[in-house]
């Protein structure tokens, strides 16, 4: 069940911070790509979560992290071999949501956007915010509603304000966003 934060918005039971790519070496290394702003955060942390999706976590001790050419490569106590490590190939790796570190007024987790209602600078209910694509250049929310699906990019110019406290992001429904 979610969590209050303490500013009393929705925050998640767990929280995933990567996914295992594949094993990396003999001893049961994992190579992790990180799904964090904060990929320094795997040599903070002592325990996480893995889990295939559809099927449940299981507790792993941290023994070493470090990042190397934009992925981490994690060491866990409970895996020693490479067989070991191939059976979380794919895998989510994943932190409890108390864990999570608090970010600063106006700065907010893509979690924390899933599920607010979209509308135009006009007061036009456009959707819910389902889904976040993740670009080089800048993300895409993915708004939905029961007749079709927006994409519409997470720039200054189009996301004029999110309002955690009631729900609502307003979009500038710029020519052709809606088309």
């Amino acid at each position: 069940m979610p969590q209050k934060d303490q500013q009393g918005g929705k925050w998640p039971d767990f929280v995933v911070i990567g996914r295992v790519l594949r094993p990396h070496g003999v001893r049961g290394v994992l190579r992790v790509k990180a799904l964090s702003d904060h990929p320094r955060r795997f040599q903070i942390i002592r325990h996480l979560y893995l889990s295939h999706e559809g099927e449940g976590r299981k507790l792993f001790t941290i023994h070493h992290a470090k990042t190397v050419h934009g992925a981490v490569l994690l060491q866990l106590h409970e895996i020693q071999t490479r067989e070991q490590a191939e059976l979380w190939r794919g895998a989510l790796v994943e932190i409890p949501g108390a864990e999570v570190p608090h970010l600063p007024e106006g700065k907010q987790y893509l979690f924390e956007l899933i599920g607010l209602e979209v509308q135009t600078q006009n007061g036009l209910r456009i959707g819910a915010l389902s889904d976040v694509i993740s670009y080089p250049w800048h993300d895409v929310y993915v708004v939905r509603n029961d007749a079709r699906e927006y994409l519409i990019p997470a720039v200054a110019d189009i996301i004029l304000d999110v309002d955690e406290q009631a729900g609502v992001m307003t979009i500038n429904a710029i020519d052709g966003l809606l088309d």
